[in-house]
């Protein structure tokens, strides 16, 4: 069987795609009307605006910085395109690891 979809860690230029993906609706439908006080967190879509601050800082923490934090898009082979992303982190105030698989929804 050959893979059609490989992980690829995103370089600062390719952040786009983690933008478009938190700022596209119908792709962040399911974290819509939650009690989140994060700022940038829009309640009624789930869509989520960083600042070019913010998005720096959780660039620096998720992006080498192994095995405690993970981040990959998920890249389609055929065509190198980005279509959705992976991440894992460890909560240590809840002593757990979480875990994220997003598919982009054009792509679903």
């Amino acid at each position: 069987m050959t893979p059609r979809l490989a992980l690829y860690v995103p370089r600062r230029e390719d952040m786009w795609f983690r933008r478009e993906m938190l700022l596209n609706p119908e792709t962040m439908s399911y974290n819509a009307n939650w009690d989140v006080d994060f700022p940038g967190y829009d309640r009624d879509t789930g869509c989520i605006e960083y600042t070019p601050e913010q998005e720096e800082k959780w660039y620096s923490r998720y992006i080498g910085n192994e095995p405690a934090r993970y981040f990959a898009y998920v890249r389609r082979i055929a065509d190198g395109r980005f279509v959705g992303d992976v991440c894992f982190h460890h909560n240590p105030r809840e002593d757990r690891w979480d875990m994220e698989v997003l598919i982009h929804a054009p792509y679903r």
